[in-house]
């Protein structure tokens, strides 16, 4: 429908470093701000209910992030791996994202993460579950921009 949001010129500091125009992609800024929207319930779920920091909702939230990264990509080479043991780079593109990976990559860094810092697992499995739907939902608004 409309994978491009909006295209935008390079402020001219920033010239000669990045091409002079950049495209803002549907998929790409409704993942970010689904993620942005969980973070934000998952911190005030946590403070509320678990006295849980701010500076620890942050480390979660980059312990998910680099886990769902990783699970997203891993699960996009086993699409086709062919595709992608011939042309690696393809990989690493921007392009391309399996949600099943990230989600499967996510539990076990979520309950290390828990166990870790001493914090109830069934509660705080119940705050990721609202948070989960939050970012699949953006996600799949930018899919279907996409």
């Amino acid at each position: 429908m409309y994978p491009v949001l909006f295209n935008t010129p390079v402020p001219a500091f920033l010239q000669g470093m990045l091409p002079p125009i950049i495209s803002i992609y549907a998929y790409g800024f409704f993942i970010v701000l689904g993620a942005i929207s969980g973070f934000f319930y998952m911190a005030s779920q946590a403070k509320k209910h678990f006295k849980l920091s701010f500076d620890r909702s942050n480390a979660l939230l980059l312990l998910l992030l680099m886990a769902a990264i990783v699970g997203g990509k891993l699960f996009l080479f086993f699409e086709n791996p062919t595709l992608y043991s011939q042309n690696p780079k393809a990989l690493i593109s921007g392009r391309g994202f399996v949600f099943y990976g990230s989600l499967l990559f996510c539990i076990p860094t979520m309950l290390w993460f828990f166990r870790r810092h001493k914090l109830p697992i069934l509660p705080m499995l119940d705050i990721m579950a609202v948070t989960t739907c939050l970012v699949h939902v953006f996600g799949r608004m930018g899919c279907l921009m996409a």
